[in-house]
């Protein structure tokens, strides 16, 4: 019985797809790092301003809200939980970014 092309793929076919995935990946980690970084200096500006107002650097209400806000949108694959954890570690290296004299 012969195979069907579309269930076999040739070895070197499937390194050239693995390859250009991994591409992808890269890419798409380049562009996760550049929005990591946007937020970041607007975490900068937002210090700024907290410090012009006398407003305390952490606000724990807000964070709870943004957070509750990206589990809100999170669509898959990855598991909410999953999400939630990423960005408290975002939240995290934000709070850090506003602390006096770090990066002004």
């Amino acid at each position: 019985m012969a195979e069907r092309a579309d269930l076999v793929s040739p070895p070197a076919a499937a390194d050239e797809q693995l390859s250009v995935l991994r591409r992808r990946i890269d890419a798409a980690n380049e562009e996760i790092l550049r929005a990591i970084e946007r937020r970041g200096a607007l975490v900068l500006r937002i210090g700024r301003v907290k410090r012009k107002l006398g407003a305390a650097a952490v606000d724990p209400q807000r964070e709870v809200e943004m957070l509750a806000r990206v589990a809100a949108l999170v669509r898959g694959p990855f598991p909410r939980a999953d999400i939630q954890k990423i960005f408290q570690a975002i939240v995290l290296a934000s709070r850090a970014l506003q602390a006096p004299g770090e990066r002004d």
